[in-house]
This record gives structure tokens, C-alpha cells and sequence, in this order.
């Protein structure tokens, strides 16, 4: 089996980190926080472009060290995951962010052939990249991907829940996880469900 996992909004938090780089110095009551995110192109509240939102993701990514990570229990349960099937880390970040995202995975102690295979970087365009990617499983915090796999019977989504993410409408082989135990059952789930047809 083999298991592609997102990046951000996933394994880092880089929704916190962006809006503090973007508020620096000009803290107020009436900021926004990663909550509030409730659509993926949220940044455009914030009266950021397009244009401009590609080059504050990128400061972002290369300061990983400053990112936090969802959730305490990841190394463990990217482990386990791995045990299962082949686990790639599939990210639209771009490859001089390699280094950065490395080193803030070491710093947990997540490594190469332990926790994950490959770290695999795709393309930032079009938004859905990622199904032309041969997996069987992807985990990922992406509306994008998630309406583009709905219905592709031989790939699932596990669309990892997110304030951006809530709008759509899960069911058949796109499948909600509100965190990462969720994520280990239905992937375990989905493997067992496998090995008894084989």
C-alpha cells in the first residue's frame, strides 16, 4: 500500500506562523486567527493577492524551526503508518524549503526509513497536483484534492481536518479525520480490509 502525506496542515502548523509573520509588530484584539481560516484562499481577507501570498508561504516554509506541529503524537503515528505501507511526504512546498523541513522533522525525531520514505516535492500548480501521483492513500487538509479524488475509486482521501477544509462535504473514499488517531484507524481499517481480499 502505498500512502502519501501532506506537509502543512498536517504534520506543521504553518496557518499560526503565517498569521504572526503577516501581523509582526501590529498585534490587535481584532486580528484573525487560524480558526477563522474557513476557506482555503482565506489570506485574501487579509487584502493579501495571489501573487503576493506565494512569496509569504515560501519565508514561511524556509523558517520551519518556528513551526509548531499539530499534534504531539505524529512521530508515533507516522511510524505506525509506515509499518502498514510505504509512507512518502508529499508537499507542494518548494525544494529549497528541504533543508528547513528536515531538520524540523529531526528535531521530533521523525527520520528517513523510520518514519517516512521519501520526501516527494510537487509542483504548486494546478492545486490538485497530487492525483497524478500514484498513491493508494492520501492525507492531506486540501478542499482542492479532496473534490478532485471524490469518486476515483481506487484512491482515498483522508481529508485531515481543518478550519479551511470544513465546507466540503465528505463521503465514499474522501473520509474525515479529526486527528491523527483517526487517521491511523482508517488507514489500518482500509489495509485490513485489503489483506482479507488477498
Amino acid at each position: 500500500m502505498r500512502i502519501a502525506c501532506d506537509v502543512d496542515g498536517v504534520i506543521l502548523d504553518l496557518a499560526t506562523r503565517f498569521l504572526e509573520m503577516y501581523y509582526g509588530e501590529n498585534r490587535s484584539e481584532h486580528e484573525y486567527t487560524r480558526d477563522d481560516w474557513s476557506y482555503w484562499e482565506f489570506y485574501r481577507e487579509l487584502g493579501i493577492t495571489d501573487d503576493d501570498v506565494g512569496e509569504m508561504w515560501e519565508a514561511v516554509q524556509l523558517d520551519a524551526d518556528r513551526l509548531g506541529f499539530i499534534d504531539d503524537t505524529i512521530p508515533d503515528y507516522l511510524k505506525l503508518l509506515r509499518e502498514i505501507g510505504k509512507l512518502d511526504i508529499l508537499t507542494m512546498r518548494k525544494e529549497p524549503a528541504r533543508d528547513s523541513l528536515v531538520s524540523r522533522l529531526l528535531s521530533v525525531g521523525i527520520t528517513r526509513d523510520t518514519h517516512y520514505d521519501n520526501i516527494i516535492f510537487v509542483p504548486t500548480t494546478p492545486k490538485d497536483v497530487k492525483v497524478e501521483y500514484d498513491y493508494d492513500i492520501y492525507i492531506d487538509d486540501s478542499p482542492h484534492l479532496g473534490r478532485s479524488l471524490m469518486g476515483v475509486n481506487d484512491k482515498i482521501m483522508i481529508l485531515f481536518d481543518q478550519p479551511w477544509n470544513r465546507m466540503l462535504k465528505c463521503g465514499g473514499n474522501v473520509i474525515r479525520a479529526r486527528g491523527w488517531i483517526d487517521v491511523y484507524n482508517i488507514v489500518k481499517k482500509i489495509a485490513n480490509k485489503k489483506n482479507k481480499k488477498s
